[in-house]
Order: structure tokens, then sequence, then C-alpha cells
């Protein structure tokens, strides 16, 4: 990421306050959404970019599991499009993997619907983990195979 958008993302924040970090972003293109920053972040496709606002936003008081309009969290939807890190990072700081939206989907079913085999592997294994403390260090290998504690998943990730 480029040390000025690094820069500008600290000066907004400072110069917004913590209680904005959980303002919702009322309408987006003409759509109503109640997403938050920590939930757009969470969308940044570039891993750089989602992992360090996400981090930066948890440092300025962000709710990891603060719902938008329709029950999505910043996981969900982290898990739905982002890279790895990004679902790794927010499990490690307490989002609920179990948690489902107004739907009844979690983000493990739109981890495997978008076939992430990691991020599917790494939210079974946070989800059989009571106290979901995982590993400092990213590595979707050290997880547990995906189809083993979660039936039915195997399915997305290989048809």
């Amino acid at each position: 990421m480029e040390e000025r958008k690094v820069q500008l993302a600290h000066f907004i924040l400072a110069a917004l306050g913590e209680a904005e970090v959980n303002a919702t972003i009322e309408e987006q293109q003409g759509l109503a959404t109640g997403r938050t920053p920590m939930m757009c972040a969470g969308k940044l496709p570039r891993t750089a970019d989602n992992t360090h606002f996400l981090r930066l936003l948890q440092a300025r008081g962000a709710e990891v599991d603060r719902r938008g309009n329709k029950g999505r969290t910043t996981l969900s939807l982290a898990s739905e499009c982002s890279p790895f890190d990004a679902v790794h990072l927010l499990v490690l700081h307490g989002a609920d993997p179990g948690s489902s939206d107004s739907q009844g989907r979690m983000s493990l079913a739109y981890a495997a619907r978008c076939r992430h085999s990691a991020v599917v592997k790494t939210l079974c294994s946070a989800s059989q983990e009571p106290e979901r403390s995982m590993s400092a260090t990213p590595n979707p290998t050290n997880h547990h195979r995906a189809q083993g504690k979660c039936p039915g998943v195997g399915s997305y990730l290989t048809g």
C-alpha cells in the first residue's frame, strides 16, 4: 500500500474520532447497506490493503461482529471475496464464524460457494474450537480438512 494512502487513512480516522469507526454508511449507489468502515475494509480485494485497514480500524475500536442491514458481518463479507489473511485476522480478533445473517447463511457458506478452500478450512477449524484461538501465523495447511470437520462442504470445493 502506498505510504500516502496509509497517512491519509490515519489522518481521517484521527479527525473522525473513535465513535465514528462504527458508524454505518447508510447509502451506497442508492442502496441502504448499513455497512461500517470495517465491513468495507473486509471487502477490499488486495491482501495488503484489507489487512492493513482491518488492523487500523481494530486498533481504533471498530466492532468486529457489527452487522449491516442484511445481517452480514465483516467476516461474512470477507469470506466471500477476500484473501485468506483477512479472514484469519478477523477470526484472531474475535469474529464469530458461527453467526448467521438474516437469511441464515454463515460465513462458511459464502466461502464454500466461492470455492475459497483455505478460508473454508480456517472457518471450519475456528468453528470447532470453543475459544477460537488459532496460530498467530496464517497457514491454511495447519487447519483441519474441511470435508472432515464440516460435512457437506467438500462438494463445493471439489465439484
